[in-house]
C-alpha cells in the first residue's frame, strides 16, 4: 500500500535548496563567461560576471561615484575606443 503522507525534513528542504541555488550560480557564471553573446569582449571577467565590479568603484573606493572614469581605463586597456 502506498503511504498517504510523505515525510520531509526541514533539513531535506535546505539541501534540495543549496542544490538548485548553486546549481543555478554555476550555470550563470559558465553563461556569462562562455555563452553570452558578450563573452568575447575583453575586460576584466569578474566585471563580466557580476554588478558587483560596478557597485565596488561607485561605492567603496576612494573617489566612490567614479565608475565611469574605470571604464575609460579599461577602454584604453583593452582597446576599445
Amino acid at each position: 500500500m502506498i503511504p498517504l503522507s510523505v515525510n520531509i525534513s526541514p533539513f531535506h528542504i535546505l539541501i534540495a535548496s543549496a542544490g538548485v541555488t548553486i546549481t543555478w550560480l554555476v550555470y550563470l557564471v559558465v553563461y556569462r563567461l562562455y555563452l553570452s553573446p558578450i563573452a568575447d569582449f575583453p575586460g576584466p571577467k569578474i566585471a563580466a560576471l557580476t554588478h558587483w565590479y560596478e557597485w565596488y568603484y561607485d561605492v567603496l573606493a576612494p573617489g566612490a561615484g567614479m565608475y565611469i572614469w574605470e571604464i575609460e581605463k579599461m577602454h584604453q586597456k583593452y582597446g576599445m575606443f
